[in-house]
Formats: C-alpha cells, structure tokens, sequence
C-alpha cells in the first residue's frame, strides 16, 4: 500500500499489509514504483482529494495513461482538512473556511471526467456511508484491474 499524507490515508494504521507512507500528491508515483519493483505485488493507494488532483495532478492524468496494474483510492471530502480547510480541485462553489472566507469561487473538477479522458480502464464513485456498496466496488476494482493483465 502507498499512502499520502493526511486524514485519509489512516487506513494504513488499520489494515495489516505492507507498505510506505509517501509524500504529499506522490502516492500513484510510489505505488508505480512498487509495481515496477515487484509486478507481482497487488498494489493499493490511497490519497486523498488534495493529494490527488492538486499536488498529484500530473500523476493522476499520467497513472490513466500507463494503466498499470494497480488500484487507486482517492477519498473526496472537498477539503485540505488537516490545516484550516481550504477548498482543494473538487470543492463546491460556496464552500467557506477559514483560509477561504469568501467562499471558493472557481468551479470544481470532475475527476470522473478526467480519469475517462486519461485513459483509466476501471472508474468508479461509492459512498464511505454505503458499506455494502463500497466493499462491492472495492472488489470490483480490484477483479478488473487483474482481469485486464491476465
């Protein structure tokens, strides 16, 4: 597993399997590296919004590209949440905090968008609140990404 940094990826504090901590927004680098490292490795990251779609922006874009078998996890809560909350690609306009009173102006990304245009093969969006569906997701992507290689 290759983790940023963050809220999101405590995961790794939970879940019994190898891995690294990574830099901010370098978790699909990490996570490549793992792969090329061992191929026979199942390889999973998690990061966070922030960490993917604006530090990790080119990584993401370039990770659709390559297709590598690996699976990615990206936990969307609009926010850079471990500082004051500023507004990070995905947040809603109107969202408000202390780095950003006023209110985020720009319009939000739509990662689904840019993963279909970068060529990712598995693309998905579940609910943390909806375990079943998540935990059906989670088993997909991981199916497909390995049936794509096979």
């Amino acid at each position: 597993m290759a983790t940023g940094i963050g809220c999101h990826p405590k995961i790794f504090d939970y879940i019994n399997i190898g891995g690294v901590y990574g830099l901010h927004g370098r978790v699909l680098p990490t996570a490549l590296g793992m792969k090329l490292g061992n191929p026979n490795l199942t390889v999973l990251g998690f990061a966070g919004d922030g960490d993917t779609y604006a530090e990790g922006m080119a990584h993401f874009i370039h990770a659709g590209r390559y297709n590598t078998d690996m699976t990615m996890f990206v936990s969307d809560n609009q926010s850079f949440s471990l500082t004051t909350g500023q507004p990070t690609p995905t947040t809603q306009q109107g969202y408000k905090s202390k780095a950003n009173p006023f209110g985020e102006f720009n319009h939000p990304l739509n990662p689904i968008k840019l993963a279909l245009a970068s060529g990712a093969t598995f693309i998905a969006r579940t609910n943390a609140k909806d375990i079943s569906h998540a935990v059906e997701v989670i088993e997909k992507a991981m199916k497909q990404i390995k049936a794509s290689f096979d």
